[in-house]
C-alpha cells in the first residue's frame, strides 16, 4: 500500500508539473493595434495616428520570455504639426519581454519593449514602451 501511495503523489507532482510547464511553452505573441503576430515583418507601436513604426523586422529569436530582432524605425518629427511632418529611418535593434495573459484574446503577449538605434532618431539613441492588450 505504502508503495502505490508514493507512486500516486509522484504521479501528482509529475502531471502538476506537466501542466504548469505546458502554459509556460505556450507561445508568446505581439499586439499589432487590434490583434496580435508571432514574429511580425511590422509593428505600430503608435496605434493611435502611425507616427511610430517598425518594418523589414527580422527576429534572431523568438521565445515564450522574450524575443530579439532588427529593423528599419520610422517616427514621425510632427514639425510643424503630426499631419505636416516628416518620418525619420533609422536602423535598429529590438527585444520583447515582460510576458503577460490577455484574456480577452485568450494569448500571452509580450508587454515591453525596448529599441536601439544604430544612430539617434530624433535625438534618442533607444526608445521603450509598453503595449496593451489587443481589443
Amino acid at each position: 500500500m505504502r508503495k502505490l501511495a508514493g507512486a500516486i503523489v509522484v504521479g501528482a507532482v509529475l502531471v502538476g508539473s506537466a501542466v504548469t510547464s505546458g502554459a509556460a511553452m505556450q507561445p508568446t505573441y505581439v499586439t499589432k493595434c487590434n490583434h496580435t503576430a508571432i514574429k511580425p515583418k511590422a509593428i505600430v507601436f503608435a496605434c493611435a495616428d502611425g507616427g511610430y513604426y517598425a518594418t523589414r523586422l527580422h527576429w534572431g529569436f523568438w521565445g515564450t520570455v522574450h524575443a530579439r530582432g532588427r529593423g528599419l524605425f520610422h517616427e514621425n518629427d510632427c514639425t510643424p504639426d503630426c499631419a505636416d511632418g516628416h518620418f525619420h529611418t533609422r536602423r535598429g535593434h529590438i527585444r520583447l519581454s515582460g510576458r503577460k495573459w490577455c484574456s480577452n484574446v485568450k494569448r500571452w503577449v509580450f508587454r515591453a519593449y525596448l529599441v536601439h538605434y544604430r544612430r539617434p532618431l530624433l535625438g534618442r539613441s533607444e526608445d521603450s514602451g509598453t503595449f496593451p492588450c489587443p481589443f
